[in-house]
């Protein structure tokens, strides 16, 4: 009676100790942290001299090995084939000293060593491995069935911790393609801004800018009548017989030069470049924008830039240069 009355006791024990345990494991999601907890809750129910833990590795560089957590006086020569009675048996093992899966650093010991399978999704993950008891006693049924639950709930706790790294991973994964993704729009909307720029500066360099407005708006504009307006136009002369002597990069530079501060000139005067061709260039005032001093400021114009111009012909001279 007393000793079935000790066996039922301790029977609530174990089955306290896995409610606590399961309620604890359950709420942990690092492999190393789940392991650590049943390793203890195994020392504590079965007063073991040690635990070890063997779980099949993740990584698919490791695949189909087994990664040991916690160590011992125990030790397995051949995993592969505890795997294959574990998985056979599906519950816990008694393994005794001298059994050819096990080797001990105490020789002669007579003892009885403990291993519970881990599943996990049907599939044997690992297993729980138990050395001698403090007490030295034999494990019994008891301990065989407490064990193998511990395993399950392992089990369980291991797949979850696997499902919340593997969705973990996914959000690591997706949120690098996120940023991967924004950079690229970020690097194209770039690369389309500058584009644009490029051509809103290439359409002021031809058209007046609300001509450009209206036309980059609605891709056509609509034909303005002026009252008043005054054209000026220039040319140089002697252009085509120097030209010849200059070669195309010296000729380019030189007009380059000449119509760059003709730019500044109708800037000043409020003056609307027309266009360039050739030697030729053209401007007109009172226009987009009407004004009563066009006729004026055409003059002035076309006096600065002629000044210019003759200036450039003096330093020419000087060097003993060509110029028109």
């Amino acid at each position: 009676m007393e000793e079935s009355t000790q066996k039922l006791r301790r029977q609530f024990i174990l089955q306290e100790s896995l409610i606590e345990l399961s309620l604890i494991i359950n709420s942990q999601f690092e492999l190393d942290t789940i392991l650590e907890v049943v390793q203890h809750t195994c020392i504590g129910n079965f007063m073991a001299d040690h635990v070890e833990i063997y779980v099949r590795h993740e990584s698919p560089e490791q695949s189909g090995s087994l990664r040991r957590h916690g160590g011992g006086g125990v030790a397995i020569t051949d995993a592969t084939a505890l795997l294959d009675r574990l998985r056979t048996d599906r519950i816990a093992l008694r393994l005794s000293e001298g059994d050819p899966l096990l080797w001990s650093d105490a020789p002669g010991r007579e003892s009885l060593r403990l291993a519970g399978p881990i599943f996990i999704k049907e599939e044997l993950a690992g297993f729980i491995l138990l050395g001698a008891k403090a007490s030295e006693e034999p494990y019994d049924d008891l301990d065989e069935d407490c064990l193998s639950k511990i395993g399950s709930i392992a089990g369980t706790a291991l797949e979850i911790a696997q499902l919340v790294s593997g969705l973990r991973d996914l959000n690591a994964n997706l949120e690098q393609k996120v940023k991967d993704r924004t950079a690229e729009l970020l690097a194209a909307k770039e690369l389309a801004e500058k584009e644009q720029a490029r051509s809103d500066r290439l359409l002021l360099n031809i058209l007046p800018a609300e001509v450009a407005e209206e036309l980059k708006q609605n891709d056509a504009t609509e034909p303005v009548f002026f009252e008043s307006a005054s054209v000026l136009f220039t040319d140089f002369k002697g252009f085509t017989q120097i030209a010849a002597a200059l070669s195309p990069k010296e000729l380019v530079a030189e007009l380059d030069r000449c119509f760059s501060y003709f730019d500044q000139v109708c800037e000043k005067y409020h003056l609307e470049k027309l266009k360039t061709i050739g030697d030729a260039f053209m401007c007109a005032g009172g226009l987009p924008g009407p004004n009563q001093t066009h006729a004026v400021d055409c003059v002035l114009a076309g006096l600065e830039m002629q000044r210019f111009v003759n200036q450039l012909k003096d330093i020419k001279a000087q060097q003993g240069l060509p110029y028109w």
